[in-house]
């Protein structure tokens, strides 16, 4: 889906660690603040997912809508560290304006690798994930759930 691809392409993936933020686009070089957290954390890739809106559908903006996406971002995180998946950071997925898509909960995951990403997108429902490896910009890679 070419507009699902291109609302990827138009979002801010931002995570928040310690004080401050890291601020992660597809396609834009790794930001400094990602590197130094990598270096200092001992790994060299990482993942951004989200368990909000499965199947590319946004969720009704309602109480419930909010709900479902909240629990389904808690199955996530609980998966996440059941399999001991390296550090975990909460964040958000922010779509540019003028977008009036609601910013998306998520997880940096570092120590995650492509394939992990892959396969836990697809689980959750998600068409990509955007991965990383130091030194290289970020990219978004199409999950198991893409050809469905």
């Amino acid at each position: 889906n070419h507009e699902l691809w291109d609302a990827f392409s138009k979002t801010t993936f931002r995570a928040r660690h310690g004080d401050g933020s890291i601020d992660i686009r597809v396609g834009v070089p790794e930001p400094e603040e990602l590197a130094s957290l990598l270096d200092r954390e001992g790994e060299s890739s990482w993942m951004f997912i989200t368990g909000w809106n499965p199947d590319g559908r946004v969720r009704e903006d309602t109480e419930g809508g909010e709900r479902s996406n909240r629990e389904a971002n808690l199955l996530l995180c609980e998966e996440l560290r059941r399999r001991g998946l390296g550090k975990i950071y909460e964040g958000k997925g922010i779509p540019d304006p003028p977008s009036d898509h609601p910013p998306e909960e998520s997880f940096l995951v570092l120590g995650a690798t492509e394939s992990e990403a892959v396969e836990l997108g697809g689980a959750f429902g998600q068409a990509a994930v955007v991965v990383g490896e130091r030194g290289h910009s970020p990219r978004l890679v199409c999950s198991s759930s893409c050809g469905d």
